[in-house]
């Protein structure tokens, strides 16, 4: 493989992704970082920049930044058994590549992605993994998480007596073993010069991260001076803020390549459960470390024994996070959806109307978009709102700014549109709540700073 001719194919092809879809180019987007942006246009005549993509001896000496972390918060309201309502904090460990590093690390991610579809276009799992792949619907667009769910929805309704599982990864990303990562890796490097990604493996492996906040607090919050090296020297490498994973598992999420990493590291999961779900003709769908199981009552706690002792043993070493996993009975005769949680993790009942799959609640009779999704709809909102009165200085939103404001937020309805359309059940209504109750938001805000 000529990694110089395919780099210039890669790059023709983002060009045209950018063009179509109007996105950054992945070395030019928005966050900051120790080094500056760079375009395609800088990628095609850096013959440094090409070297250390494409020679495995210049890729060797290449100084891979620390990767800048920001972790994201997010609020969860739940109930326990006794139907307290708790709020719990999901902290995502969000981590940014350097610019130079992102284009490295998303040109071989490129490359296994290609290897990976070739390899398991044919098996069992080719519909079954749906996450972090590119599944077209049609000649004009791919599948999203809206037909996942709706693909699920159609297939739950026709069911026989059977039980769905909603299996959750305990810490997907953060416990994803080295060695057989990098095992499985090779399996898919095909014409991939293996000493590349082997250096390419290794670095997303041993992965070094600042927090963004002590960055901040040392360099400032203008991004355009991190980029100096003498104060990033002064300032952040020599004043030990620097953090290194020295665990022998887990990769950072967020960067270019991680996703596909996740992917191959389960494909041997992914086959074998594939093929077993098969056999009783039930479902099997994973998006990412969210796992969907339809099978038949009969053999439902059979299959689930066998899937925690699979992913559970030597070769994935993972845990599943049985606070988070869900089980219910349907009963075709009646067309009932029981919560039987309880059946197979005791300490986590829930005792649910309907099952939680990729932001959505679904049942047999109807299919709603989570009511955690609204509550950040909301949130989004109320902080608009916020940074507009702040932004003039705390004076009235005026009618003309409002409307201009909301002509131009028209697409903020654009994923409970499509949801209503694709899915429809009680959608169209939640819609009708969401839209009037955020233009009350908007109201209540010009009246309330007159």
């Amino acid at each position: 493989m000529d990694l110089f001719k395919e780099f210039d194919s890669w790059l023709d092809e983002q060009e045209r992704v950018q063009r179509k879809s109007k996105k950054h180019f992945i070395g030019c987007r928005g966050y900051g970082h120790f080094d500056s942006k760079i375009g395609i246009k800088r990628c095609r005549k850096s013959k440094k920049l090409r070297q250390e993509v494409c020679n495995s001896l210049v890729l060797k000496r290449h100084k891979f930044w620390p990767f800048i972390r920001q972790d994201q918060k997010t609020r969860r309201y739940i109930r326990d058994i006794e139907k307290k309502l708790k709020i719990r904090v999901k902290i995502r460990k969000i981590m940014y590549a350097s610019h130079a590093d992102a284009i490295i690390l998303s040109f071989y991610a490129s490359l296994l992605k290609k290897n990976y579809e070739e390899i398991i276009n044919g098996t069992r799992a080719y519909e079954s993994v749906i996450g972090y792949r590119r599944i077209p619907l049609n000649k004009y667009r791919n599948k999203s998480n809206i037909d996942f769910s709706n693909d699920v929805f159609k297939v739950i309704r026709t069911a026989n007596d059977s039980v769905l599982f909603c299996i959750d990864i305990k810490d997907f990303f953060g416990n994803i073993e080295h060695r057989n990562l990098h095992n499985s890796v090779m399996y898919f490097s095909k014409n991939i010069p293996k000493e590349n990604l082997r250096l390419v493996v290794k670095n997303v492996s041993n992965y070094r991260y600042v927090f963004r906040d002590d960055v901040e607090k040392r360099l400032g919050k203008d991004a355009q001076k991190w980029i100096d090296p003498r104060r990033y020297n002064d300032l952040i490498r020599d004043t030990n803020l620097i953090h290194k994973n020295k665990r022998k598992k887990g990769i950072p999420q967020g960067s270019p390549i991680s996703d596909i990493l996740a992917n191959i590291y389960l494909y041997d999961f992914d086959v074998w459960l594939a093929e077993e779900i098969d056999r009783y003709r039930g479902t099997y769908r994973r998006y990412s470390d969210d796992i969907l199981i339809l099978v038949p009552a009969s053999e439902a706690e059979d299959v689930y024994g066998k899937i925690c002792k699979k992913i559970e043993g030597k070769k994935f070493n993972l845990k599943i996070g049985k606070d988070k996993t869900e089980a219910f009975y349907i009963d075709a005769q009646s067309r009932t959806f029981e919560d039987i949680t309880k059946k197979y993790v005791a300490k986590y009942s829930k005792n649910k109307a309907s099952a939680q799959y990729l932001g959505f609640n679904m049942n047999l009779k109807n299919v709603s978009v989570r009511p955690g999704t609204v509550a950040k709809h909301y949130r989004k909102e109320t902080q608009k709102i916020k940074a507009k009165l702040k932004k003039e200085n705390k004076k009235a939103v005026s009618k003309q700014a409002s409307i201009k404001k909301q002509s131009k937020s028209s697409k903020k309805y654009g994923y409970f549109k499509l949801s209503a359309k694709r899915t429809g059940s009680s959608i169209p209504k939640q819609f009708r709540k969401v839209r009037k109750r955020t233009q009350k938001i908007w109201a209540e805000a010009k009246t309330s700073n007159p």
